[in-house]
């Protein structure tokens, strides 16, 4: 069994670990929250003869299935490091009143990922902290977790990267903060999944608004500005099998071209000959692109921009077109559509019209 988020399968009813606020809290509860506990995790009270719950607790379970050991040692040595380095600007410059940071633990580092995402299945990115932690309207489980105080310490020291060594790494690598980390995340998504037949490439906006050499400001999406990601996923579930953030043009390197070619090659490379299909919106879709994929056993369909050489012109106007009507065109193993839904609007898609056999 994969480790769980307190570190070891605990013992029922009392356990204990080494990372502090984690000591036997479902004793801790108050009786009149400990069936509220056990809803909030969708899981049967094991004290009442109900099914073994702490499986739960499992990473997989949480959502993060790129657990990696390595990943969780960089966290934790980070976050010490830069915790130590203010505690001990602090204590200089406050002789009097000196501060002691005690070193969190692995296991205190999966619980605190386990409640950011509790956070978000409860659409708790809104709430204020003292509200989750709350004893009378909060959710038991924040509280049974760690207090409140040391979540908010983990907040303010948690780092990926030597902080000593950033400028210097920087100057190659925009990511340079968040590298290490996310590769190893990355590189384990698609241990834990086989895909469907049908992969879905497309950008991801995630909202952020302080600091970054590479924020993005997108005004055709919700949240304006952050950073963007682009991903491979399945098609029907979501699930992420590959992904790159996109840092803008690094320094010393050529003006990417055919950039969202590119991008689909790159994000798609383990599956190529693997007769899947490719799903992607028009700044993706090229003719080119869907060649070099149907080369390789792999189809292609997707909007495609009016603008895009190859494309005949008549299939891009809606001039003297009826409302809902449709041009084909087939060229080889290609097909492509235009579609008129209403009066003085064309859609353009295009796919493969065939698979090679697998």
């Amino acid at each position: 069994m994969a480790s769980s988020v307190l570190g070891k399968d605990p013992p029922h009813p009392g356990w204990s670990t080494e990372s502090r606020g984690l000591t036997s809290f479902y004793k801790k509860l108050y009786p009149h929250l400990q069936e509220r506990f056990w809803q909030a995790l969708g899981m049967a009270d094991p004290g009442g003869g109900g099914p073994w719950g702490w499986q739960a607790w499992e990473w997989r379970t949480l959502g993060m299935a790129g657990r990696h050991p390595e990943m969780l040692d960089i966290i934790v040595c980070e976050t010490n490091r830069e915790a130590k380095r203010s505690h001990s600007d602090w204590n200089d410059a406050n002789p009097d009143n000196q501060r002691v940071w005690q070193e969190t633990s692995v296991a205190e580092t999966e619980a605190f990922i386990g409640l950011l995402i509790l956070a978000g299945l409860h659409r708790g990115r809104l709430e204020p902290l003292e509200d989750l932690w709350s004893l009378r309207s909060g959710r038991p489980v924040f509280s049974a977790l760690m207090s409140l105080k040391q979540f908010k310490a983990l907040m303010k020291y948690l780092r990926f990267d030597n902080k000593a060594t950033r400028e210097e790494r920087r100057a190659n690598d925009k990511l340079a903060t968040f590298c290490d980390v996310w590769e190893m995340f990355v590189a384990q998504l698609p241990k834990f999944y086989l895909p469907g037949t049908d992969l879905t490439v497309d950008e991801q906006l995630v909202a952020f608004r302080g600091r970054c050499p590479f924020q993005q400001y997108m005004p055709n999406k919700p949240a304006k500005y952050g950073v963007k990601i682009w991903w491979a996923c399945d098609a029907e579930t979501s699930y992420p099998l590959a992904g790159e953030v996109y840092l803008g043009r690094q320094l010393g390197t050529e003006r990417d071209v055919n950039q969202g070619a590119r991008v689909v090659k790159a994000l798609t490379e383990k599956w190529l000959q693997s007769g899947r299909n490719i799903v992607s919106d028009n700044f993706f879709t090229s003719i080119p692109l869907a060649e070099d994929l149907f080369a390789q056993n792999m189809t292609l369909v997707g909007t495609i921009r009016k603008n895009k050489s190859n494309v005949p012109a008549k299939t891009t106007t809606a001039q003297r077109r009826e409302e809902r009507s449709s041009i084909f065109g087939f060229c080889d193993n290609l097909t492509l559509v235009s579609y008129v839904p209403k009066k003085g609007k064309v859609a353009t898609a295009f796919f493969n019209a065939s698979r090679h056999p697998c």
